[in-house]
């Protein structure tokens, strides 16, 4: 399973990163359970420490879309 984490720290910095995810059923189960304080914080972490990071990507310029219909 692949993961794309995003992340934006100011107007100019931005990265992602894509994992593979080996145990899909312990990342359902993380979700699941991540706390109510920072939830994505919890999962992101989890991803980072049991996935493999296949590439990082910090680009020069980035457009965000948002297309949810």
């Amino acid at each position: 399973m692949g993961v794309v984490i995003g992340w934006f720290r100011g107007k100019y910095d931005t990265s992602f990163e894509v994992y593979e995810v080996i145990d899909d059923e312990e990342f359902w189960k993380v979700l699941e359970e991540v706390s109510d304080d920072d939830p994505d914080r919890d999962l992101v972490y989890h991803v980072r420490e049991k996935g493999n990071l296949i590439c990082r990507i910090e680009p020069s310029y980035t457009i965000i879309v948002n297309d949810a219909r």
